[in-house]
């Protein structure tokens, strides 16, 4: 399945997306729309785990596209300085998925130096054709335009690897709960080797 670049704030133009190919389908959710859910899962023939650079676990409850997704980046996703002075990030966007399915999630993460828990990110989480699809946005950075929802963010580094948690609500009254595992962060100083570059 072809990735696509997907920019998030002027998050470093090399960064590849993350993706990989279908898996197992989970029905879950409300809405008639939310099932079935289609999980991401490893492409054909596996994977080692230091190809695996970061998995992302979404629940979301209310509106059309309530369920749980899952996805696993294998060539890029969360970064450390890329973005920003301080900015934790995740990018992540795959092309050809289904009306049902994720296919994006940008998150931005302020002033992260360490383990960090604030009220402070913005996050958007994307479903189907990519620009096309179905969104939801929590934006509670002060420097946005107008904040959009709310909750809370909290990151925890384990050596070279972080857990991203997000909790909250969309403007529109939908749950997000959101974890995101980081196996490989990508820095401004290890940019050039984790990309191949």
């Amino acid at each position: 399945m072809k990735n696509q670049l997907l920019p998030i704030f002027g998050l470093a133009l090399c960064l590849a997306a993350c993706g990989s190919d279908s898996g197992s389908e989970q029905a879950t959710g409300e809405s008639p729309a939310a099932a079935p859910v289609q999980a991401n899962a490893p492409a054909a023939g596996g994977e080692t785990s230091n190809q695996l650079r970061a998995t992302i676990r979404l629940v979301l409850e209310g509106g059309e596209m309530a369920g749980t997704y899952e996805a696993r980046c294998m060539d890029a996703g969360c970064s450390h300085g890329l973005a920003g002075e301080n900015q934790f990030g995740l990018q992540y966007s795959e092309e050809g998925k289904g009306a049902n399915e994720l296919s994006s999630v940008q998150m931005i993460v302020p002033n992260v130096q360490g383990d960090t828990k604030a009220k402070e990110f913005m996050v958007t989480m994307s479903f189907g054709e990519l620009f096309k699809g179905k969104s939801y946005t929590i934006n509670t950075m002060s420097a946005g335009r107008g904040e959009k929802g709310s909750g809370t963010v909290e990151v925890t580094f384990q050596g070279k690897k972080a857990t991203v948690k997000i909790t909250g609500q969309t403007q529109q009254g939908e749950k997000v709960d959101l974890t995101v595992e980081c196996m490989r962060i990508i820095t401004p100083e290890n940019m050039a080797q984790e990309l191949g570059l």
